[in-house]
């Protein structure tokens, strides 16, 4: 190992350098140096926690300031430079710090605190900031899916139970079944609160020696729960981590089933929606392919959300009371998951926008028998019970098999001839021919008559746009 000994912040206790290996495979600079800003923005308070204790004095606290306002400047500017024996970004930082303002000075700043509570702060620091850039991203999908889904809530197509066809709705009551679905992840993102508390002053397990107001440190670091509650916990623990994983993956989960359906409805032999070539590919060998490779990428990343939450408790689950280097992990699989689920709702959203429905195909798709519920609800409105009008309706969709027709092709007299109920059929042979009567029956709330769908359309803007003021 060419790492030299002094080099090492921690290599006071040790005779021998790490092994080169071991070095390599413990250092996690080329990742958590992402968290720059954060860790920086702990120390700046954490350097004015020891001042209030007069640890040190308010000329170091000003040169300590000083100098990692200009880190922070250095890394914006991406002008820092990092070196071999940079651990990771709190060691680099603390280095970095050193050749600044001297190292007599500099070394003040780590009394009493740990790497354990650092990685903490900024872990829930980062997650704060991204997940208000993710809800965001959300709400801009959500919206394109609204926009949509109110430009065609006239637009009648088929639903799907069991992927058989079910029952008439409309294309805009199908697109607020999504949207819906990704306001429940919004809501998950917006219950997160393991990020909320602040893990400043906790120290390596056993707490802080010198009296840190946690308080103060908390206050001005903006945790609106507070500091952590115990030290033991605050080191060994990954929840807020967690949260956010489970989150992330609900999120994919959500967009994974709605790119499955535009994957399925773009096809040709259903052709209900268009999706724009710029989010397409095409085969090498197939001149006709137009593939939905940007649906298809997003439902794969999903696999691997799931395969990041499961690793997480995977890692967490036997470790022994207080940190564990198997911690490291989080960082790996909390800004991977970031990055790819923001690039997913970034895409989804292009996707979203790109999109043309096909209502002669969505039309042409809607079978006859998709009207065999309201021969049920004909009687009901009759005064039968619904248990033997759905026998009812049974009987005339038997009856149209037997014949080898549609039910819509049955004759008034075969309704007559089949129940007293539909009198001289004239009224059954009315209701299979109105399709639209049939979707503007559903008028309460969440149906899908077009009333009903502008009416959630309306609220779910409003749930929305009320999102940040819930906070």
């Amino acid at each position: 190992m060419t790492q030299e000994k002094e080099k090492i912040l921690w290599g006071g206790r040790f005779d021998k350098s790490p092994d080169e290996l071991l070095w390599k495979y413990n250092a996690s600079i080329g990742l958590c140096k992402s968290l720059w800003r954060e860790d920086v923005e702990g120390s700046k308070v954490f350097a004015a926690g020891l001042e209030k204790l007069r640890i040190i004095t308010s000329e170091e606290l000003g040169a300590l300031l000083s100098g990692l306002d200009t880190i922070h400047a250095e890394w914006e500017s991406d002008e820092f430079l990092l070196k071999k024996g940079d651990e990771d970004i709190h060691t680099a930082n603390e280095r970095r710090l050193s050749e600044i303002i001297g190292s007599e000075i500099a070394g003040k700043l780590h009394t009493g605190r740990s790497r354990n509570e650092q990685v903490q702060v900024d872990v829930h620091l980062w997650l704060r900031r991204r997940i208000c850039e993710l809800e965001q991203r959300l709400i801009s999908l959500i919206k394109a899916i609204l926009n949509l889904a109110e430009a065609n809530v006239d637009v009648m197509m088929p639903s799907f139970t069991h992927f058989q066809p079910a029952q008439i709705t409309t294309f805009g009551h199908w697109l607020v079944n999504h949207a819906e679905g990704l306001r429940s992840v919004l809501r998950r993102f917006n219950l997160m609160e393991n990020h909320k508390w602040c893990p400043l002053g906790a120290g390596a397990i056993a707490g802080n020696a010198f009296g840190m107001d946690r308080h103060f440190l908390a206050t001005e670091l903006n945790f609106p729960l507070g500091p952590t509650l115990n030290s033991i916990h605050t080191s060994g623990s990954r929840e807020a981590v967690v949260d956010f994983l489970f989150c992330v993956t609900s999120g994919f989960s959500a967009l994974s089933r709605f790119c499955e359906d535009l994957i399925i409805f773009c096809s040709p032999n259903f052709n209900f929606v268009k999706i724009g070539q710029e989010f397409c590919t095409g085969s090498s060998l197939m001149p006709q392919k137009q593939n939905p490779d940007a649906l298809e990428l997003i439902r794969g990343k999903a696999g691997t959300a799931i395969g990041r939450l499961t690793g997480i408790f995977a890692t967490i689950k036997n470790l022994p009371s207080g940190y564990n280097k198997d911690l490291q992990e989080d960082k790996a699989m909390m800004i991977s998951s970031y990055d790819e689920f923001n690039d997913a709702l970034l895409l989804a959203t292009g996707i979203v926008r790109s999109l043309e429905p096909n209502p002669r195909a969505l039309s042409k798709s809607l079978s006859p028998e998709m009207l065999a519920t309201d021969i049920a609800y004909f009687c009901v409105r009759q005064g039968v019970p619904f248990r033997v009008s759905h026998e009812i309706a049974g009987e005339v969709v038997a009856l149209a098999e037997k014949k080898k027709i549609a039910i819509d092709q049955l004759k008034a007299e075969d309704f007559a001839g089949l129940n007293p109920i539909f009198g001289d059929g004239s009224e059954a042979i009315k209701l299979l021919s109105d399709k639209k009567r049939s979707v503007e029956q559903y008028t309460s709330v969440g149906g899908t008559a077009p009333e009903a769908t502008r009416r959630d359309i309306a609220n779910i803007r409003q749930l929305i746009d009320c999102h940040f003021k819930a906070e």
